[in-house]
């Protein structure tokens, strides 16, 4: 599903999951499907 992401993109993400981390869990849920679906748009 995910397409593989360069070391850049990797650790721009790790940080954002460590900053959602802090932050409400709905917050966390949000800027996953967020990020699916903009997976999903680069895909096409």
């Amino acid at each position: 599903m995910f397409r593989s992401l360069n070391s850049e993109e990797s650790e721009a993400l790790i940080k954002h999951l460590e900053k959602a981390r802090k932050k409400p869990m709905s917050f966390f849920v949000k800027y996953l499907e967020f990020e699916i679906n903009n997976i999903r748009r680069i895909k096409k």
